[in-house]
């Protein structure tokens, strides 16, 4: 940019932290230009091993006595170029363009996704002018790949029990509330037998899928639960053996695409291919305006001999598939028409010894959660599995008695003449591990408006970035009054 819009500081410490490749798990340089912004400051600084940063600084005069405040937000981003892009990452800025009241970059993700938040506490650090109560700026690192830095952080380091989180992206929207999440893993043991015929390949795609939470809710297919049902109606029918099933990529997204290597007798073939057609034709009705690209395909191989899974094995994993819970399974009590729990049957995968589905719970009540993730432990050990947990991170549950959000709505009412709106995330947070590791802390998230995060045509939004900031400014100058 040659020339910084409006808040020129704020774009200013935007402008710098471009330069910094700050990619996740290579945030070094931040850390570094962190430390010593504090250090020219003479304001107190804190580092850790992992990168995370705190820089505390005093109350202005006349909020001595009004009670700390945190303000959060993480310093790495998401590194995602176009095709025809030469930029490396781990040694070039980024190129920082304004057009038509937004900020991009030059071709890649612009780092709006959390620089902003960077940008507004660096920008409020230097400026002796503002009116606040005593703050402690909280940066964190490698959010975007598991928020290992919330998860390092000292406890000990925050003293505040307010926090404001700068995670947010769309202006007029306040996050009160994030889901917890944990990995339930099933794993079933293989037996396999030779089995002679033709080999066919059973395919599900042409889906749309999406993040497992932020369109867990909305009525898409997932080819992973329908390759389970089409399986299942297909064993009633014929006898075939199954030689593998595979199905999705990730485990937080809705699976796209799924399919099973299967054998069967040749005098089968064509009524399993009508079968399959007569699948097709249902699930396009019923998945009609969501998923219209929807297919299933019966592939006919060759003359094979293979080990498929013994028939007491196919039995057991087909029927899993068949029954495993998959999609919404409660909607809030608390926020009407958020998603409180559901659950994603995200990864499928054959090894010679063993079958593997991974489903991803999440829930913004964490013993919701943990009962979810336990049902699916229940199903596995009842069909001769097991079952194991992983990457739990904790939820943050909404209080609808926060002093901080009370304050932050009435400070929002006068600046803007309307009410903001409360939300709950299906996504994880940081902000879960801090409700979780500070007891008593009072969170609510907000930030300006950017769009299409995580991908190269990422923007932000020139006026709700001076909106939302003259708003924060706002909030903490109304700190000064309040309980302690």
């Amino acid at each position: 940019m040659k020339e910084y819009p409006e808040p020129k500081d704020v774009f200013h410490y935007f402008s710098e932290i471009s330069k910094i490749p700050r990619g996740s798990g290579n945030t070094a340089g931040m850390t570094a230009y962190l430390t010593s912004f504090a250090k020219e400051r003479d304001l107190t600084c804190l580092s850790d091993p992992t990168g995370n940063v705190v820089i505390r600084k005093k109350a202005s005069p006349g909020y001595e006595k009004a009670a700390p405040c945190v303000l959060q937000g993480h310093v790495d981003m998401v590194c995602v170029k176009e095709e025809d892009s030469d930029h490396d990452f781990l040694t070039d800025p980024i190129r920082l363009t304004e057009e038509g009241g937004w900020i991009h970059a030059d071709k890649t993700t612009l780092g709006a996704d959390d620089g902003i938040a960077v940008a507004y506490m660096l920008a409020i650090l230097d400026n002796d002018s503002l009116s606040h109560p005593a703050l402690e700026m909280l940066f964190t690192v490698d959010e975007e790949t598991g928020m290992d830095g919330a998860m390092a952080l000292d406890p000990s380091w925050i003293r505040a029990r307010r926090m404001i989180n700068l995670d947010s992206d769309e202006e007029g929207t306040f996050i009160v509330g994030c889901a917890g999440g944990m990995e339930a893993i099933s794993h079933f043991p293989l037996q396999r037998t030779i089995r002679k015929g033709v080999s066919l390949t059973l395919s599900i795609g042409g889906l749309r899928g999406g993040h497992s939470g932020g369109e867990i809710h909305r009525p898409v297919a997932s080819a992973n639960r329908l390759l389970g049902r089409i399986l299942w109606h297909l064993a009633k029918e014929f006898p075939f053996g199954i030689v593998s099933i595979a199905g999705g990529d990730k485990k937080n997204a809705i699976a796209q695409n799924a399919a099973a290597c299967l054998v069967a007798d040749r005098a089968d073939i064509a009524a399993m291919k009508e079968a399959a057609a007569a699948a097709e034709k249902d699930l396009r009705g019923e998945f009609e305006g969501i998923d219209d690209g929807l297919y299933v395909r019966l592939t006919e191989g060759v003359e094979t001999e293979a080990a498929v899974f013994s028939e007491d094995c196919a039995k057991r994993i087909v029927a899993f598939l068949y029954a495993v819970p998959h999609g919404v399974e409660r909607m809030s009590a608390k926020i009407p028409g958020a998603t409180e729990t559901s659950t994603n049957l995200g990864v499928l995968e054959t090894e010679e010894e063993v079958f593997t589905a991974m489903s991803l719970t999440r829930s913004a009540c964490g013993t919701a959660r943990d009962a979810l993730a336990d049902r699916i432990c229940a199903l596995t050990e009842a069909l001769g599995g097991t079952c194991a947990f992983s990457g739990r991170y904790p939820a943050w549950e909404f209080h609808t008695d926060a002093k901080l959000l009370a304050l932050m709505h009435r400070v929002y009412a006068e600046t803007f003449g309307r009410e903001p709106n409360d939300a709950i995330t299906h996504g994880g947070l940081e902000c879960g591990f801090f409700s979780e590791r500070f007891p008593g802390m009072e969170i609510v998230s907000m930030g300006p408006e950017a769009r299409d995060i995580h991908t190269p045509k990422e923007r932000l939004s020139v006026g709700s970035t001076q909106r939302m900031y003259a708003y924060l400014l706002r909030v903490l100058a109304a700190m000064k009054d309040e309980d302690r």
